[in-house]
């Protein structure tokens, strides 16, 4: 009652009371588990799970929250392995089945993510979520035409998710068709005409699709108004202001450069959002706001991983010793090799004649 109340320090001190007077109970050592991790109590949470699993090797609840705390925390070679164990102990339940490929997507590892993914369908094929969730992993591995036929069928099930509707007007940009992802999101703006993840991600059309970015600044803008506080936003608005040309070139130079120190200042940020602030003190030669990014191998390895061979190039503007200069050479080997090897595997077919 105290954990349905939401009182989770209450619930927490009862199930406390109750492991004293059972100490090798596993369902309530899993309990415990469940609502630390509510608490963002995530080793304690995790010790208790396995503490669950010791008194009882065959529960299913604390593998399940095994695997979720584990994943959570960006060990995702052990969730995997809780989750393949957790189907051992059911093989037909579609959630094991989903979760496990929505780890191994994370992982890189396509082919056993979708063989994962297959198995939760057949499990529960009327299950709108796993092929939501595979739309998103075909998303990531940049199969946009698979995500939009998952994310299609996802859509045509119920229950009706906003979030699936918002990730097909995603696919629809990368795909080519921006006309159809505005359409999309102004749908989606009439029901809710301040949401940030969609007015951002009307930006990203405007700004990568069509190249309009007064039109990319002004919906980042209005996305902040809701999200004053996101990163990924600030960072977006950033990059496409530093790239403005209508107007007054400087003054837009000149916000980005005010914003990404407001950024920088927070501290934590995101790999992903460092890329632009990172052209922005280049451009700026704040050479200040650049060495506040720290390790730049962690930043050059972020970006050989996610094949972003420009903002490792950029590097260049932080180069003092030769060491650093041949740490950039090394990465932008690796990058190369990956690049090889991934022509190797995908060659152009000759066009018929």
């Amino acid at each position: 009652a105290l954990l349905q109340a939401g009182d989770l320090r209450g619930a927490e001190a009862a199930v406390r009371e109750a492991i004293d007077r059972r100490p090798r109970d596993p369902a309530l050592h899993n309990l415990l588990g469940v609502i630390l991790k509510r608490q963002r109590q995530i080793k304690p949470a995790m010790a208790c799970f396995e503490q669950a699993l010791k008194f009882d090797k065959k529960h299913y609840g604390a593998q399940l929250n095994l695997g979720n705390t584990q994943r959570e925390t960006g060990d995702k070679p052990a969730a995997a392995q809780s989750y393949r164990q957790a189907l051992t102990l059911k093989p037909k339940d579609p959630e094991a089945a989903r979760l496990l490929a929505c780890t191994l997507a994370e992982t890189g590892d396509a082919a056993a993510a979708m063989a994962a993914f297959q198995r939760a369908l057949l499990l529960a094929p009327q299950n709108g979520q796993i092929y939501a969730d595979r739309a998103v992993a075909q998303y990531n591995f940049t199969r946009f035409a698979e995500a939009l036929q998952d994310i299609e069928r996802a859509i045509a099930l119920p229950p009706a998710r906003r979030d699936h509707r918002i990730l097909r007007g995603k696919i629809l940009r990368r795909i080519g068709r921006h006309q159809d992802a505005i359409g999309e999101f102004q749908a989606l703006l009439r029901d809710d005409p301040g949401d940030p993840e969609v007015l951002f991600a009307l930006g990203n059309v405007y700004r990568y699709g069509l190249g309009d970015l007064r039109q990319a600044n002004d919906n980042y803008r209005l996305a902040l108004q809701r999200a004053p506080e996101s990163a990924e936003i600030l960072g977006a608005l950033c990059g496409s202001l530093l790239n403005s040309r209508y107007d007054d070139e400087a003054a837009h130079i000149e916000e980005a450069n005010r914003l990404a120190n407001r950024l920088v200042q927070r501290g934590n940020l995101p790999l992903a959002v460092i890329g632009d602030l990172q052209s922005i003190f280049l451009r700026t030669a704040d050479y200040a706001g650049l060495a506040r990014f720290g390790d730049r191998d962690r930043l050059m390895r972020y970006w050989v991983a996610s094949n972003d061979v420009g903002r490792l190039h950029n590097q260049l503007g932080r180069v003092e010793s030769d060491a650093d200069r041949l740490s950039l050479v090394a990465y932008h080997r690796q990058w190369g090799d990956k690049m090889v090897a991934l022509a190797k595997a995908q060659p152009i077919q000759p066009a018929p004649r």
